[in-house]
């Protein structure tokens, strides 16, 4: 009867009917289990089906009714590498050798490519992510060069990035199949395996669900001339390969290899330039997928592990994290990290990070949080950081300024103020804002123009230079001898940018003003203010989604035509 169902079991593998011949096999081993072919035939269907903790126990099952019987070494060695168990594979394969080494030539090859793995994966280092973990800091290890009251050191350093979270919160939408992976990865426990194999130059990080000696995914990135190679692969992992769709393993890759960084990234014996290109590649995956707070967390990591691991330039790297926060929308921490940068009793400065440019930067991260006192203070200060003489980089037409080249800065400084200024007068003018801070700034604005236009300076941002009533306005606003001459309303707007505070630099302004008051906005009827008002707001809203820079490594880019 066991033969018959064993022939039965025979002729369904011969039409791959792989459960059926398991089925028909099972019943076979029930009547006389002590066959060792029975159970080899099992531990082929089980193979076949993907069923690698059932192909193992049957191939075991072989060697324990017939120690003798050869092919069930070859099944169980072959079980234990699908597994990725291989030193138990290099066990099993040198056991069924002694028994007979001239006959099955399959484990004689198959022992080099087990005892390589075996070796190879001896070099891998280990370490187990907890959700629950309490970190300071990112990277791992005791950070002690972060600079401390700064909200960089005080932004939120979670164990789970942001994209863990949310995918973690719909973990019920999965199929059943699927849902311990994403509770692993996205809240819980996380097995990591990682080894640089070549002079620090490629790197391969396996994330393992607890007690499983299968990846789910494998992340493997590569240094080139061209740039860092990233990328991950699920197929070893016959279950999960199948299960998740690409955008998924994407996702699951990103969200592995954030914890992993966040948890234990300053143990990767990787140089500063490399580990910023693996870095840039998890960045591009997280931009395929619009994850801008991940995008946050990985600039997050990649700052404290150089602060942890003693690289050069760290400030950049903490400026790359408030242009991450602006593409995030961030704005206000991305202002307030721009602006501390500057500070060299906190931070190294150094000439690559140029103080003027980041208070210019500072101005427009606090412009678009419509954080318009911080703002203004910003674009003030980069304009005094030039120096007394910054006009000399500000092209003004042809009434004979020179014109020297500082990449942009200043200029670009100057005209990201004046359109900044325009958004504040139109929002006192709108109704907006009424207070006097901002109808102060509003008069800074019109003194602005009036000076400025006498000068020579034109840009097209500001839409106030084109109206030649405002203008006439502006310029009826100032005093008469600041209107005798380019260079003089040119030196008067220098001098007040030159003031030690705010509140100096706004006295400066009004002691070009002709008068003591003047009146700009009366011309403008309650509906005419109600419809700019709707105006700016859906000009604030769209500029706002529209503006997040997109985020740059180990520099800062200067860019004249940085105008928001």
């Amino acid at each position: 009867m066991a033969e018959e169902l064993k022939a039965e079991g025979n002729a369904l593998v011969g039409v791959k009917d792989w459960a059926g011949a398991a089925q028909k096999y099972n019943e076979a081993i029930a009547i006389d289990s002590s066959q060792p072919a029975y159970h080899s035939n099992l531990a082929l269907c089980y193979e076949k089906l993907n069923n690698l903790s059932a192909f193992k126990e049957a191939a075991l099952r072989c060697i324990e009714v017939d120690p003798s019987f050869i092919k069930g070494y070859y099944r169980l060695a072959k079980a234990h590498s699908l597994l990725w168990e291989y030193e138990q594979q290099v066990d099993v394969i040198e056991r069924g050798l002694e028994i007979d080494s001239s006959n099955y030539v399959d484990l004689l090859k198959m022992l080099q490519t087990a005892t390589q793995n075996r070796d190879n994966m001896a070099r891998y280092e280990h370490t187990t992510l907890t959700p629950y973990a309490v970190r300071c800091y990112f990277g791992g290890g005791t950070v002690n060069n972060i600079p401390t009251d700064t909200v960089y050191a005080a932004l939120d350093r979670q164990s789970i990035p942001p994209l863990g979270k949310k995918k973690y919160s719909k973990l019920l939408q999965y199929e059943e199949i699927s849902r311990p992976v994403i509770e692993s990865f996205c809240n819980g426990e996380l097995g990591i395996k990682w080894h640089c194999p070549t002079n620090d130059s490629v790197i391969i990080v396996d994330g393992h669900l607890p007690g499983e000696t299968v990846p789910v995914i494998r992340y493997q990135g590569k240094d080139t001339p061209q740039g860092f190679a990233t990328g991950f692969q699920t197929v070893q992992h016959k279950t999960y390969h199948t299960v998740f769709s690409s955008k998924e393993k994407q996702q699951l890759c990103i969200i592995m290899m954030l914890r992993f960084l966040g948890a234990a990234g300053s143990r990767l014996d990787l140089q500063n330039d490399v580990m910023s290109s693996l870095v840039d590649g998890l960045i591009k995956m997280c931009r395929e997928h619009k994850l801008y707070n991940d995008i946050v967390y990985a600039k997050l990591c990649l700052a404290d592990i150089a602060f942890n691991k003693g690289f050069d330039k760290t400030i950049l790297k903490v400026v790359n994290v408030g242009e991450a926060l602006e593409s995030a929308k961030r704005y206000g921490e991305a202002g307030e990290i721009y602006c501390e940068v500057t500070n060299p009793e906190k931070y190294v400065q150094i000439p690559a990070a140029p103080a003027q440019a980041l208070h210019g930067f500072s101005g427009l991260a606090f412009k678009r949080a419509q954080d318009y006192v911080r703002a203004e203070e910003e674009y003030v200060t980069a304009l005094r950081t030039s120096g007394d003489d910054w006009d000399r980089h500000i092209q003004l037409g042809s009434f004979g300024f020179s014109f020297s080249n500082d990449s942009g800065q200043t200029e670009g400084t100057l005209a990201n103020m004046m359109i900044f200024y325009e958004i504040v007068h139109r929002a006192v003018t709108s109704g907006l804002k009424d207070d006097n801070e901002h109808m102060r700034m509003q008069r800074a604005c019109h003194l602005l123009v009036g000076l400025l236009s006498v000068a020579g300076y034109r840009h097209p941002g500001n839409t106030m230079f084109e109206d030649p009533q405002i203008v006439q306005m502006c310029q009826d606003a100032i005093k008469s001898e600041h209107k005798s001459s380019a260079e003089i309303a040119m030196r008067a707007v220098v001098h007040a940018t030159m003031a030690p505070t705010i509140d100096d630099y706004h006295q400066r302004l009004l002691d070009c003003m002709d008068g003591d008051e003047y009146l700009f906005m009366s011309m403008y009827s309650p509906e005419e203010k109600a419809e700019m008002q709707a105006d700016l707001l859906e000009d604030q809203k769209r500029k706002s989604k529209e503006s997040a820079r997109d985020v740059i490594d180990d520099m800062v880019q200067v860019d004249s035509f940085r105008i928001r």
